[in-house]
C-alpha cells in the first residue's frame, strides 16, 4: 500500500504510526519511505480494536514533496479480518 503524503519541509523526522486492528489478526509489514527501508517487520497484534502506537524511528526527508510511505506486507495471514491504519505521526526532530 503506498500512501502518498503531503508537502513539508526536507529535514529529519520521527516517525510515529497509529493503528487498529482485531486480537489474534496478526499482520507484520516492512516500511519504506521513497523506497528507502525505515522499518522492518512492524507487527500489529494487539486487543480487540484497540489503538496501538508504533515508533518507527528517525528518517531524513530531503524533498518537499512526492513523499511516499510505503508499507509492505511480509509473508500472510490467512485469518487477517479488520485492521485500520489511523495516521501517520511527523515530529520534527531539529
Amino acid at each position: 500500500m503506498d500512501i502518498h503524503l503531503p508537502d513539508f519541509a526536507p529535514g529529519e523526522y520521527n516517525l510515529i504510526l497509529n493503528a487498529m486492528i482485531r486480537v489474534d489478526d496478526g499482520l507484520t509489514f516492512d516500511v519504506y519511505f521513497n523506497n528507502e527501508l525505515i522499518k522492518e517487520k512492524v507487527t500489529l497484534n494487539s486487543g480487540p480494536f484497540s489503538f496501538e502506537f508504533f515508533d518507527l524511528g528517525i528518517f531524513s526527508s530531503t524533498q518537499a514533496s512526492g513523499n511516499i510511505v510505503t508499507l509492505k506486507i511480509d509473508g500472510s495471514n490467512t485469518v487477517q479480518r479488520s485492521g485500520f491504519l489511523d495516521y501517520f505521526l511527523f515530529e520534527p526532530v531539529n
